[in-house]
C-alpha cells in the first residue's frame, strides 16, 4: 500500500506534505479511525497517522500482511484489528520490542521493510532497470548488472543499491 500526505502531519517532521509513503501496518480499535505507520525514520519515531491525512496512491494491501483481531475493552467486546506482517499482527511482545526499539525487533522489521518497499511500484522512482538476460538487470545508475528473479514492482542494484522499476512486473 502507497499513500501520499495531503498535508503537513501535524507534530511530525519526517512526514512531509505532499510526500510518497509505503504504509508498513495499520490498526483501528473498532469504532475509531483507521491509523497507519509511515515515515523515513520510522520505528526509530515510531508512531502512526490517522489515514484520513493521506491520499490511497496504491491500495493493494501487501502479500507478506496477514489481518489479526484482538479482543479488548471491557469484557473483552471491543476489537482492535491489526494489518502487517505476522510477527506485528500478531506478537504483542514483538510489538511492545519494536516501540522500545530493541534491535532484534528491528531487524526484524527492517527485513520486512525491504520486502514491502520493493512490493509495489513507487511512482516517485523514475529510473528502471535493463532486463539484459533472463534473471539479469542491468543498473542504469552505476551500469553494474547483478542476477534477480523478482517478479516484484522494484528492484534495488547490488552494487549501488539505487532502486529502480521492474522490467519484468507485471500488476
Amino acid at each position: 500500500m502507497i499513500v501520499k500526505s495531503v498535508n503537513q502531519v501535524r507534530d511530525h517532521h519526517s512526514v512531509s506534505s505532499g510526500g510518497l509513503y509505503v504504509v508498513y501496518f495499520m490498526h483501528m480499535v473498532e469504532g475509531s479511525p483507521l491509523r497507519i505507520s509511515v515515515g523515513p525514520d520510522f520505528p526509530h519515531v515510531y508512531d502512526d497517522h490517522p489515514l484520513s491525512q493521506f491520499m490511497l496512491v496504491d491500495g493493494r494491501l501487501s502479500r507478506h500482511w496477514i489481518v489479526h483481531r484482538i479482543n479488548t475493552g471491557v469484557e473483552l467486546k471491543q476489537h482492535l484489528y491489526l494489518w502487517g506482517y505476522p510477527e506485528y499482527a500478531q506478537d504483542n511482545n514483538y510489538r511492545l520490542a519494536l516501540v522500545n526499539g530493541e534491535r532484534w525487533a528491528i531487524e526484524v522489521f527492517e527485513r520486512y521493510r525491504e520486502f514491502l518497499e520493493l512490493e509495489f511500484p513507487l511512482p516517485n522512482v523514475e529510473s528502471r532497470a535493463t532486463l539484459i538476460a533472463d534473471g539479469w538487470y542491468q543498473c542504469p545508475k552505476c551500469q553494474e548488472a547483478w542476477e534477480c528473479y523478482s517478479k516484484d514492482g522494484m528492484v534495488r542494484c547490488m552494487a549501488c543499491r539505487a532502486l529502480h522499476h521492474n522490467p519484468v512486473y507485471q500488476p
